[in-house]
């Protein structure tokens, strides 16, 4: 069976911490490839930057660190919007050969009582929590660090208010985000 690592998230944008967890992903091993997965349409119905954007800043930002960290569009291909249990049966269906890893913050994994089918899920794939800074650490993986108090809701409001951001997001995504004036008011 191949190991997949598998990252959803709004990635609007992406930001420091999302890169750490790939990148701790990556270098703790075990894993055959680490895909990260943007939401089409977000389940919450939040407002969200174009998918095509957020896909390219997620390329961009991931491109050093290799072949086994790829920028997975599946849920563009999903009815919307696309729950984390559909586009895990999406994933299964299109590759039976595969063991799935979610990768998330505990922040996310404390609201999965709000996730749809979250009992069919726990069944169909591992998960590894990580723990951030300023949330109930119960939830995290005892094994994985703890990731700095960092959110895309943040960086977005930063750029709104024209504060500064290039410490907390990757370069090439902040290069996309300046040229197409992302988050601007």
């Amino acid at each position: 069976m191949k190991q997949i690592a598998v990252f959803g998230g709004s990635f609007d944008p992406p930001q420091v911490c999302h890169m750490l967890v790939v990148t701790y992903a990556l270098s703790r091993g075990g894993y055959d490839e680490i895909r990260l997965v943007p939401v089409f349409e977000h389940p919450f119905a939040k407002p969200l930057a174009p998918f095509k954007q957020r896909v390219e800043m997620l390329k961009r930002s991931l491109a050093h660190l290799g072949p086994k960290v790829v920028v997975d569009p599946i849920e563009s291909t999903l009815p919307a919007p696309s729950y984390t249990i559909d586009t895990v049966k999406a994933m299964l269906a299109r590759e039976d050969d595969i063991r799935i890893t979610w990768l998330c913050g505990a922040d996310v994994y404390e609201e999965r009582h709000l996730w749809k089918r979250w009992d069919e899920l726990e069944t169909l794939v591992n998960f590894s929590v990580y723990g951030r800074e300023g949330t109930d650490s119960s939830y995290s993986s005892p094994d994985l660090p703890e990731l700095p108090n960092i959110s895309s809701t943040d960086v977005r409001e930063r750029i709104a208010s024209g504060q500064p951001v290039s410490h907390l997001v990757p370069r090439d995504a902040l290069n996309l985000i300046r040229s197409e004036r992302l988050y601007e008011p």
